[in-house]
């Protein structure tokens, strides 16, 4: 067992072209995303292996009323897995559902209700409870 996956991976990342420009030219740094509704965790957000997925969800994102990108671009990079959480890995899966029914239970006790995710075409993001 290793908590360490010993692996590198093409990322793409989706973005405003100015601002890929900017990130490849050593001007600017991809910005920690830091939204309520970042079901992952706050952070960069990379397509593994999948430059048309990224591309995709540029062009997406850019129809958005509240959008920064204008013009849909797309950056690679080559991404040192490292100490990751896999989702293909049953470990992880099994930590995954572990810690969803932890936050269940938390937020009943609470007295709330679980965050409820929409389609991204679905609009501007619209989240029920979400903060």
């Amino acid at each position: 067992m290793y908590s360490s996956k010993p692996a590198y991976v093409f990322g793409f990342h989706g973005l405003d072209k100015d601002v890929g420009k900017d990130v490849l030219n050593g001007k600017t740094e991809l910005r920690h995303s830091k939204n309520s509704y970042d079901w992952l965790g706050h952070g960069v957000y990379f397509w593994e292996n999948s430059l048309e997925r990224a591309r995709q969800y540029a062009v997406d994102d850019s129809k958005r009323k509240h959008s920064k990108i204008k013009t849909p671009f797309v950056i690679g990079a080559i991404i040192d897995l490292g100490n990751c959480f896999d989702l293909l890995d049953k470990q992880h899966l099994d930590f995954l559902a572990f810690a969803y029914d932890e936050l269940a239970r938390g937020l009943i006790e609470a007295g709330q209700e679980l965050p409820i995710n929409a389609p991204f075409d679905s609009g501007d993001f619209d989240f029920k409870n979400a903060s």
